[in-house]
Order: C-alpha cells, then structure tokens, then sequence
C-alpha cells in the first residue's frame, strides 16, 4: 500500500486569530477544508504554553475533523476553535465576542463544544449566534459518540475472540460527557467495565448507574484489558506507552491519542488492534452534521453503522499488513481530493 498522509491535503484554508484585550480573549479558529461543504468542529477551552502550540492544536484538531467528516461520509469539512484558558479575564465577555465572530462567519464554521468548555460557555456563545449547538441537546451527543463507540467495541470484541460485548474487558479512562455515557452502555451491554478518572464526582456518577471497577487514573495504562477506551485528552499513545500497553485493542473517544506515528507501528506490531479516532469517535458530528444538513439528526443505526466501517478498515489493515490509521487517512483524504 503507498504511504498517504493527511500531508497531502496541504495547508489550512483559512486560519483566524481573535483578540479581545478586555475579556483577554486569545483564540485561533481554523477552517481547514471546505471541499466537501461547511466546517464542523468544536470550541475548546485549556492552558497553553503560548500562542504558537494554541495554533498548533487548533491546526491538528481542525484536520482531525476533516478527516473524521470525510470518513463518515458527511457533505463536510473540518474545523476547530481553541481558546487560551489561561488567559482569561473576563470568560462571559469573551464567549459573547467568540459567539460574534462566529456569526459574522455566516454558517461556513458549525461548532459546539469541547475539552474545557463548560455548558454555560456554550449558553453564551448560543446568545450570539445561530451555528452553535443548542446547549440543551449537549446529553444527546455525548451518547451519539457513545452509540459509535460501544459499536466499535463491539467490532473488536469479535475479533478478539468474543461473541459479543458479554464479559469484554473494557477499560474506559475517562468518564465526562463521552466516556460517561460509554461505560454505561457497556455494563448494560454484559461488558466487564473499569473506569478511571481524576474527577470523584464524575466516578460516583456512573456509579449510581452502572456496576464498574475503579482504578487510580495513573493506573489507566497499565490494567490489563481487552479494550482501553481513551476518552479524555489526546496523545495518551506516546512510545514508552505503546511499548507496554497491556491491552488487546483500543477504541479511542478523545482525539488525536498517538503521539507519534510511530507509536501507532509500535503497537500494530504488538497484535494491538488500534481503530483510528476520527473513524470510531465520528458519533456526535454524524448526529449534528445530518441535523444541518438534511435537517433531521441522525438514527442510532446510522451511528452504530462506525462498527462496520471499522470492520473494513480492519480487513484492508491486515490484508497490506500496515496499521488501521493509515488505512482510514488513505480513505479519507481521498475522498476530500476527489471533491476538489
């Protein structure tokens, strides 16, 4: 198979930078491809060092979403809004200028929120324009990414050796808004589920309605488990991970969980199934692309139908014996190059 990268798409569109000295509002919002229709992708809200890696993650995360709206089949583009937490002043003024600009951007960008962003964040932004969320619907799509998610395990269970989800072993590090939501759905589902997270409140939450395993969060990478389901920050994956990950697959819910590319190698040389992010995670941005696009959410069928393409990508990865990721890139950027 020749080696594709998501290189090939060649730089961003269009790159946005917003400041506001009253608020401190320091944000970068990247448009990354538009070939396929608008750009979907979220706001998210953390620390950075400076603006340079803001712009960074905003570039990679923006690209994710091209590449997870191209896979999934969708009439869109990537992109991703990322604001410097750190230097904040005033959060509910700049929201409001972050809403603003949003709007003046005329439906092109379609967000909704992310990592670090609160639903009141979302409240404010909503007030200023018409291509965010609606912040009540906030619950259906973190169990839209868990309707992908637990069909993507489910996938890899059965290559695995397993009937179905009945007794999986299924390590799910972290539990918010995606990760709660998945352990749910496998514990009812018959899977044997350990969660962890920094966050007691989080924990006691999926305690009251599910019978899981707790271990320590700096414990997450090193329980044996069939599954780990990554659903908190990127870049978990790095190389000294990979080199003794005790799992057999990993369905990841957060974004961008290797580190490297080779780290990907690594772990695809150990007999680790590793299903590429943009392709399993894909559950909310389905429900909230069709919900734009054709003006009606997307199904539960149409979600869980992300465990069949990941059977494909599974099959095309050991017939040229490379890893799932390349594969699913090959797909996707191919399919964004055919519409331009």
């Amino acid at each position: 198979m020749e080696t594709v990268t998501a290189d090939a798409l060649g730089p961003p569109e269009r790159v946005h930078r917003l400041d506001d000295e009253e608020s401190g509002l320091v944000a970068f919002l990247v448009l990354d491809d538009l070939s396929l229709g608008p750009a979907f992708g979220g706001i998210r809200m953390r620390g950075y060092r400076d603006d340079r890696e803001a712009r960074e993650d905003a570039a990679g995360l923006a690209r994710q979403m091209t590449l997870k709206c191209s896979f999934a089949e969708l009439d869109a583009g990537g992109g991703k809004a990322v604001v410097r937490a750190d230097r904040l002043i005033d959060r509910a003024r700049a929201c409001r200028v972050l809403g603003d600009f949003v709007e003046s951007l005329g439906g092109v960008f379609r967000t909704a929120g992310d990592f670090g962003t609160t639903r009141t964040d979302l409240e404010r932004i909503a007030d200023r324009t018409r291509y965010v969320v609606d912040p009540a619907d906030l619950d259906l799509f973190g169990e839209a990414s868990a309707v992908g998610l637990e069909a993507a395990i489910a996938r890899c269970a059965v290559r695995l050796g397993f009937a179905g989800l009945d007794g999986v072993r299924v390590l799910v590090q972290g539990v918010g808004d995606i990760g709660g939501p998945l352990a749910r759905r496998l514990a009812r589902a018959g899977a044997r589920v350990t969660v962890a997270d920094p966050d007691p409140a989080a924990i006691a939450r999926v305690r009251e309605e599910a019978a899981v395993d707790v271990v320590p969060p700096d414990r997450a990478l090193s329980t044996e488990t069939d599954v780990l389901a990554p659903c908190a920050v990127g870049g978990v994956l790095d190389l000294d991970t990979a080199r003794r990950l005790p799992a057999r697959a990993v369905v990841p819910g957060a974004n961008r969980v290797l580190a490297s590319d080779r780290a990907g190698e690594l772990l695809w040389e150990r007999g680790i199934l590793v299903a590429p992010d943009f392709v399993v995670n894909a559950g909310a941005v389905v429900r909230g692309a069709l919900d734009v696009l054709r003006g009606t959410p997307a199904r539960e069928d149409e979600v869980a139908a992300i465990g069949a393409r990941l059977d494909a990508v599974f099959d095309d990865a050991e017939r040229w014996n490379v890893p799932p990721e390349r594969v699913a890139i090959d797909r996707a950027v191919a399919r964004v190059l055919s519409a331009r």
